[in-house]
């Protein structure tokens, strides 16, 4: 009987199924998506003029932006962010707030239709010099409203890109779920954190493909933990190489996913019987070319096209300075620590400027806002900086040591009565420092099982080495390409916004504390956290509207 339902009816039971906790997330994460796409003025946000122009010139001439003889932004763009009084160049945002006047835009419609700008001229070269993949995402919302003015296509963009903020809602869900069991409380809390940090919600819901490149990471996350848990199974493994494909095609950062991708693959055949270790090899045998002739192929096109292949991370010439592999250590140690006597000044800008970039534009808060300054209210930062330290500490106690309760309290004392005494000296930016010694020794802690090959590794081992490798990864990724421009004399690479593809994980952390919490206090505790995310999401939309339209 059952097989001779419709697919119709078929459809409805799984969506009767979907758990009423994560389609009403989903209701939220939704609407919060469309309140950052529609109150953000048009090209308001970082790079977003430079991501259109990509777009409409895929669009529209079939083509990479790499001519030298034409525009980089058409006639079309140009007129749109003049109306508004945005530049066209390579951040966009003007300094002062768009042109609201009725009358310019009544002018604006009326040359529009009397004589339409071209769309085609542009295609010059580009900013953004990423792979094609997000843009031809967003070549279905440009079609659907081909017809129509530069802004119909440019809202438009920006409300599909609402979806992918919904599928990293859901990519939390599935991740958290293959992590702990089908326990929806942690799931809604690992959910939750992926979709409502208002920086996430705030890239996700703009033309930019850090939206994609984060539900693409927290995906290959998910997927990455069912190849470890299940053995490597054909499909998993192939999905996992697919998804890690997509993600390299999206923006060049997502080569750092080839460190956990191995790494989910050499737990999982460590973790099976050594009788069927062989069939777990040939099952990853099988499923590499998911990811390597996809890749190989963006690499061979763009290179016969004079495209820029990996776009930053490239190899930068021309260097001010030497580079070394001690002037990169002391460079990574004066970015989480002060700095020693001995050690040379490098040129960061900031002591310990990870609490900066990290906490400020990072995944802690909304940070600051395109390239217009809008910042959340000063206590945002600093109470979020005195609770990073906890979370990571809260964490490396629960891994170095699960079954000491004992132990656990007396770290977290310690850390309280450090972030205390700095807070009290004014020194805030050292609790970075902490955060990262607590995230360092996390990974330390994944390794040691791994090399010790005469112990039998542990499924639960072999989950916080992959995680911590997906760390490792992007980190080692963004600070070489850090230390390689800096080393070229130019402004820091980093921002905040490139922690976002971890998400995932720093949601699984926060998962864990309330999952080693008394029963009896973890409703509340779910409860503070998404009273802090909301109330994150108010102060920010609020800082938005003060700047742009009050």
């Amino acid at each position: 009987m059952a097989e001779s339902r419709s697919p119709a009816a078929r459809w409805r039971t799984r969506i009767g199924q979907i758990p009423r906790s994560l389609a009403l997330l989903l209701a939220l994460v939704t609407i919060i998506g469309l309140a950052w796409a529609l109150v953000v003025p048009a090209w308001q946000v970082t790079d977003e003029n430079s991501h259109f122009a990509y777009a409409q010139n895929l669009i529209e001439n079939l083509s990479l932006p790499s001519s030298a003889r034409k525009h980089s932004y058409s006639s079309s763009q140009r007129l749109g962010a003049a109306v508004v009084g945005a530049r066209a160049g390579a951040t966009a945002p003007a300094t002062t707030p768009p042109n609201w006047s009725a009358n310019a835009w009544r002018a604006y419609l009326a040359r529009v239709h009397a004589h339409p700008p071209s769309r085609t001229d542009g295609g010059g070269r580009n900013p953004a010099t990423n792979p094609p993949l997000f843009y031809l995402y967003d070549a279905v919302p440009y079609l659907l409203d081909h017809g129509g003015t530069v802004f119909g296509q440019f809202y438009a963009m920006r409300v599909w890109a609402v979806l992918l903020l919904d599928l990293t809602t859901l990519g939390g869900w599935l991740l958290a779920g293959e992590v702990f069991g089908r326990r929806q409380s942690l799931q809604l809390v690992v959910a939750a954190v992926c979709a409502l940090m208002p920086m996430s919600a705030f890239t996700s819901a703009a033309v930019n493909p850090d939206s994609l490149l984060i539900a693409l990471w927290t995906f290959a996350l998910w997927l990455g933990v069912r190849v470890i848990r299940r053995g490597a199974r054909t499909h998993d493994a192939v999905a996992l190489c697919a998804v890690a494909a997509c993600a390299v095609l999206t923006k060049a950062t997502s080569y750092a996913l080839v460190f956990p991708l191995f790494a989910a693959f050499f737990a999982a055949w460590r973790l099976a019987p050594i009788t069927e270790r062989r069939a777990v090899f040939r099952r990853v045998l099988m499923a590499l070319p998911a990811l390597g002739v996809p890749v190989l192929a963006w690499l061979v096109v763009s290179r016969a096209v004079g495209f820029e292949s990996v776009n930053q991370v490239a190899a930068i010439a021309g260097r001010s300075h030497p580079v070394t592999v001690t002037g990169f250590l002391d460079y990574l140690w004066q970015y989480y620590l002060p700095k020693l006597p001995f050690m040379p000044v490098v040129k960061l800008g900031a002591n310990v400027p990870a609490s900066i970039i990290w906490n400020a534009g990072g995944i802690g808060t909304f940070g600051v806002f395109g390239v217009n300054l809008i910042v959340l209210p000063s206590w945002a930062y600093g109470e979020t900086a005195l609770l990073a330290p906890f979370i990571a500490s809260g964490v490396l106690g629960l891994v170095a040591a699960p079954t000491a309760r004992r132990t656990r309290l007396q770290l977290l004392g310690l850390v309280a009565v450090a972030t205390l005494l700095l807070r009290a000296t004014g020194q805030v930016e050292y609790t970075a420092s902490i955060t990262a010694i607590a995230v360092l020794a996390i990974m330390v802690c994944s390794v040691v099982p791994i090399v010790r090959h005469r112990s039998r590794l542990t499924e639960r081992q072999a989950l916080l080495w992959f995680l911590c490798s997906a760390v490792f990864g992007l980190l080692l990724l963004l600070h070489v390409t850090d230390y390689l421009v800096l080393a070229r004399d130019h402004y820091p690479f980093m921002e905040g916004r490139y922690l976002l593809p971890l998400v995932g994980i720093f949601g699984l952390g926060i998962a864990l504390i309330v999952s080693s919490l008394p029963m009896r206090l973890r409703p509340m505790v779910i409860g503070l956290i998404f009273a802090a995310l909301l109330g994150l999401q108010v102060v920010s939309l609020a800082s938005v509207l003060h700047a742009y339209y009050l």
